[in-house]
């Protein structure tokens, strides 16, 4: 059942959003993930829906191409963004990024998830 009203999740005004995920933290707080223009972002929101701070830019080339996901980890207080990437500035493949509940990145660049652990993810 809703619980409010639509409202504008970018907030820069980005258009051509696709692969939208969202995560919920522990206190109602949540974080929506999205793809635009090879790029991927992330913006995060109190539990009333409310932004909080500005767009995040989680990927750090110019060829992501989406699939982009989000989990929370009630443990360490994080989230985890994970995308594929095959631009010719990173090695395609499948990379993650976590950030605090608080959106501070907790890795200053995504990191290349190991194969082991795609088979579950994307293209492989």
């Amino acid at each position: 059942m809703p619980q409010g009203l639509a409202f504008k999740v970018n907030t820069s005004g980005i258009a051509n959003v696709s692969d939208i995920s969202a995560a919920m933290d522990n206190q109602g707080g949540f974080m929506i993930t999205y793809h635009s223009y090879s790029q991927i972002y992330a913006q995060r929101f109190d539990n009333f829906g409310n932004p909080q701070g500005s767009e995040i830019l989680v990927s750090q080339s110019s060829g992501s191409r989406g699939n982009s996901a989000i989990a929370y980890n009630a443990g360490k207080n994080e989230y985890a963004i994970v995308w594929y990437d095959g631009s010719l500035e990173a090695d395609e493949g499948i990379y993650a990024r976590r950030f605090t509940a608080q959106g501070v990145a907790v890795d200053a660049t995504g990191f290349r998830v190991p194969a082991s652990l795609r088979s579950s993810f994307c293209c492989y």
